[in-house]
């Protein structure tokens, strides 16, 4: 049935393009230039722009630009809507030049206007991404294509520039004229390169190549994209062994093993910053008690973790930031397997005569997580814990985590953190910076140290103009949270994709999980 319907869809895509007219066939590659990722997940919990945090990275980096993009292989910012930009010495002043000649897909102008108007209103919405704009003090329109950024402190706003969310640049026109429930509704009008032409909220999105992009285009590039939710690791094996998905990731390392084997598939091991994580409950219940969490640190099977579970894609994380990211640090505080000491801490803490059952969550239809899962409460039932293991949805599992009342959240959750801007401050303050406790959004163990606070915020100012002691700033934080152990970071992940029938992919480590099709070609 999943292949009759992405035909019957695809069908439709096409005549709708035909019926553009021959100018436009000139101007696009052909619908019939079709790239299908198959995805674990929903490919779109949430259309607005100025909110999105999460699977939509997959869709919105296709739909959407920003100023910046970020190559982590040679430390620098390639200008995307954004020419070229310039940043005053004490860090408070930021310029970017706006590129020309670029039109949104209702085929208004992107201009300086645009961008003080989406970041205003990312600002103002106050959702998840809000807060990396938090520095920003005013915007100023200095001329068409020029707008100014200016800053209450110092940060690094061309890290902030190129997020992989919250940094998006849609038309201010679609929303004026149209509501602000519009993107809500199921729609979109960013600068990209595709635009949305259908979607089945929890099934796929379909898009199609936006005839009038800056970029321009070749005929060996895609016309059609099908993002599509293939929950089962072996449905999303079988759709690219069979040539019907052209990519798909988060396979089991069996399906992994299998796919090597086959000729017309290539399995590619992606680079990434990203780890996973383990977060304890630190305001409630056993996980409140420091020395409990540190009997649950020392007693985390990390090698089998990254040898079973993992499938050797994967290496054992020293600190909270992913190697490959400046801020990263072999010297930190590191947590190893060893039970006799979790026995000790176990013994010092609270509990250590209490039957403890702890709910731990994870998102459902991940192989590597039930796995990590499921060696954990192995280990767990040798210190008399009992590890009640709860695989559901990525909105229920945020839902539990935010619950207003305390009480009916998770003891521990299991998740991935992906970079979302190029600093250590999206892994260390993005999970360990305190929130208000009628405002969690982030930091999802509750964790609260305004020492730490007050830490991060330094470095974070300072790495506007002098990264090498910002960098040591970090460092010193993720030892003063590994001290505490709010969480654990347990390993940093490499991705790994199975492709077939395509030419030209690019993959950049800084967008974890996200294939700009617009930067892959038709295989000859």
């Amino acid at each position: 049935m999943r292949k009759r319907r992405a035909l019957l869809a695809l069908a439709s895509v096409a005549a709708g393009l035909l019926a553009m007219g021959t100018a436009a066939a000139a101007a696009a590659p052909a619908a019939e230039n079709i790239a299908y990722y198959a995805i674990y997940v929903d490919p779109i919990l949430q259309w607005d722009p100025s909110g999105s945090v999460t699977n939509e990275v997959m869709v919105f980096n296709n739909i959407y630009e920003t100023l910046l993009r970020y190559n982590p292989e040679s430390d620098e910012f390639t200008g995307v809507l954004a020419t070229d930009y310039s940043v005053s010495d004490d860090g408070l002043t930021w310029t970017f030049n706006i590129r020309e000649n670029v039109t949104f897909h209702d085929g208004t102008p992107l201009n300086a206007e645009a961008v003080k108007f989406c970041i205003d209103r990312t600002i103002n919405n106050g959702q998840m991404q809000s807060y990396l704009w938090e520095p920003v003090e005013s915007i100023e329109v200095v001329d068409e294509y020029t707008v100014q950024f200016n800053l209450n402190t110092a940060a690094p706003l061309d890290v902030i520039a190129a997020a992989t969310s919250g940094a998006y640049i849609y038309s201010p026109t679609a929303v004026e004229e149209n509501g602000e429930e519009w993107f809500a509704a199921g729609n979109e009008c960013g600068s990209g390169p595709y635009m949305l032409n259908s979607y089945s909220m929890g099934e796929n999105v379909i898009l199609s190549a936006y005839e009038d992009y800056w970029g321009g285009w070749e005929e060996n590039q895609y016309g059609t994209v099908i993002i599509e939710k293939a929950a089962e690791a072996s449905s999303r094996r079988q759709l690219v062994e069979s040539g019907e998905a052209n990519i798909t990731h988060m396979l089991t390392n069996e399906d992994l093993e299998a796919l090597k084997a086959v000729d017309t598939v290539e399995v590619v091991e992606a680079p990434t910053i990203k780890n996973i994580n383990l977060l304890y409950n630190t305001a409630e219940g056993p996980t409140s008690d420091e020395n409990f969490r540190k009997a649950l640190a020392y007693a985390i099977p990390y090698e089998d973790i990254l040898e079973s579970a993992c499938g050797g894609y994967a290496s054992k994380a020293t600190g909270y930031v992913p190697a490959g990211l400046w801020g990263h640090s072999d010297d930190i505080m590191s947590y190893s397997y060893d039970l006799d000491k979790a026995q000790e801490y176990l013994d010092a803490s609270e509990y250590a005569d209490e039957d403890v059952t702890l709910v731990m969550t994870y998102q459902t239809g991940d192989e590597t997580l039930r796995l990590i899962s499921e060696l954990y409460q192995t280990e767990l039932e040798k210190l008399g814990i009992t590890l009640d293991i709860r695989a559901v949805t990525w909105d229920s599992q945020f839902s539990m985590a935010t619950s207003t009342d305390p009480a009916d959240r998770q003891d521990i959750l299991l998740e991935y953190w992906m970079l979302d801007i190029a600093s250590p401050y999206s892994f260390v303050h993005g999970m360990y910076g305190s929130e208000p406790e009628d405002a969690i959004s982030n930091n999802l163990s509750y964790y609260r140290n305004s020492e730490l606070d007050a830490l991060l915020e330094e470095a974070n100012q300072l790495a506007a103009t002098d990264r090498e002691a910002a960098s040591e700033k970090f460092v010193e934080a993720q030892n003063m949270i590994a001290e505490d152990a709010p969480g654990i970071a347990v390993c940093d992940k490499t991705e790994v994709f199975a492709i077939t029938n395509m030419g030209e992919v690019e993959m950049n480590a800084a967008y974890p999980m996200v294939i700009r099709f617009y930067d892959c070609t038709v295989a000859e």
